[in-house]
């Protein structure tokens, strides 16, 4: 429980520091809130992905977590890219590039992450 809630902190911060770069390096006001809209759109997916396969579901069984949350980050970006931004009204590179952003800096998380929580509980077995 404390390792999904490590993560999505982690990836809370993450998203809002991309977001904040990305508003301080884009012109329009368009694109700045295109861009957070695709920080918050990796929050959403990279923390919903986390707690479901590395807390809930597979908690013991990592890599294949880990094969499911690669599957299903490229399934969002493949589906942001080829149908969603083709019908929204926003800007869509500032989208893609703040969504593709944070999924891959947030995978490189995941594995620290689970390390805090494996010398969490070495420590735990240490004292016992």
């Amino acid at each position: 429980m404390k390792m999904g809630l490590w993560y999505t902190a982690i990836v809370a911060m993450l998203a809002t520091t991309v977001a904040a770069l990305a508003g301080m390096a884009l012109a329009s006001a368009e694109a700045r809130q295109a861009a957070w809209i695709g920080a918050m759109a990796g929050f959403a997916v990279q923390a919903a992905a986390f707690w479901l396969l590395f807390v809930w579901a597979f908690p013991r069984r990592r890599l294949l977590a880990h094969l499911l949350g690669f599957a299903v980050r490229f399934v969002v970006v493949v589906c942001a890219a080829l149908l969603w931004m083709p019908a929204a009204t926003i800007p869509a590179a500032p989208v893609l590039l703040a969504l593709v952003t944070v999924l891959a800096v947030a995978t490189f998380f995941e594995p620290v992450v689970l390390q805090m929580e494996n010398t969490r509980a070495a420590r735990r077995v240490a004292v016992r």
